[in-house]
Order: C-alpha cells, then structure tokens, then sequence
C-alpha cells in the first residue's frame, strides 16, 4: 500500500513537472535597437504580466510598453509611438472554433465568453496580470486576425527572414 501510494505521488509530481506552465517565451527576446547612443542595446521585452510583481516592488524598471496606447498596468510608461518610433507589437489571445462550426455554437460561445468578460472577479485578474480583456464579435475577430497575418507576413517579407 505504501508503495502504492508513493508511485502515486511520485507520478503526480512528475505530471506537474511537465504540465507545469512556464514564462513565454521560455528565453528573453533580445531586439536590437540600432543607432541608439552610445552604440548598439539589447531590449528585453516580455508580456507585462510576467513581471509586473518585479516592477511594483521597484526591481524592475519598464522603459516603453510596445501597445498603441499606455497599459493600464503600467499607466506611466510611454509607448514607442509617443517617443517617435514607428513600432506597434502586441500580444493577444482569442477563441476560435474549427471551420465549419454551426453558428449557434459560435454565438452561444461568443455570448458565454462575453458574459465573463463582464464579471468583475474576472476582469481584475486579468488585468492584475497586465492583460487587458476586448470582447470583439466573430466576425471583427476574424478581420483582426486577418490583418494580423498579412501584416507580419509582410514584416517577413520586408525583413527578408528565413527559416532556419
């Protein structure tokens, strides 16, 4: 029985191990940003709410948010485009159904997702973790993602990068 147990406990453990979430991406992205005084920088840029305790606690200090507009995390770190840089990258994250999905179960997932949008245990958590929840319909999510292709896949492009 003892032995039982402890191969249960130790599978247990061992399943935590690998289905155990980690910070993404698992290694700091480095940009480099050229021209910039005194020569060359490496940049560190992670999703704020990975180290958003690090920066309330003062161990870490952000420069620049990367969005359109200011986090409502961090409402007093500028974004490049207000110091002049023509840079916009963010993070999102959607739902989506297989093609072919029946409409009602769009709707009806649409309309559920939506509903704990509204739910103000739901939006502090979220935003305590510098997410900052958009419900959009089906379709202005698929034009979203739509533009979202096209338009990395030109930065692709333009930057001539390769897979390796």
């Amino acid at each position: 029985m003892v032995l039982a147990r402890f191969a249960a406990f130790f599978a247990a453990v061992t399943m935590a191990g690998v289905l155990s979430a980690a910070d993404y991406p698992a290694r700091p992205i480095r940009l480099v940003v050229p021209f910039a005084p005194g020569g060359g920088s490496d940049v560190v840029g992670r999703i704020i709410g990975l180290k958003l305790q690090y920066v309330q606690s003062n161990r870490l200090r952000p420069l620049v948010v990367t969005s359109t507009k200011r986090s409502a995390a961090l409402p007093n770190v500028p974004t490049l485009v207000e110091l002049g840089y023509d840079v916009v990258v963010t993070n999102w994250y959607g739902v989506v159904a297989p093609a072919g999905t029946p409409q009602p179960v769009v709707q009806r997932l649409y309309d559920e997702i939506g509903r704990a949008l509204t739910q103000r245990d739901t939006l502090d958590r979220l935003r305590g973790t510098g997410l900052e929840p958009v419900a959009q319909s089906p379709g202005h999510f698929r034009q979203f993602i739509a533009a979202e292709s096209t338009r990395w896949a030109q930065t692709v492009t333009d930057a001539r990068i390769q897979t390796e």
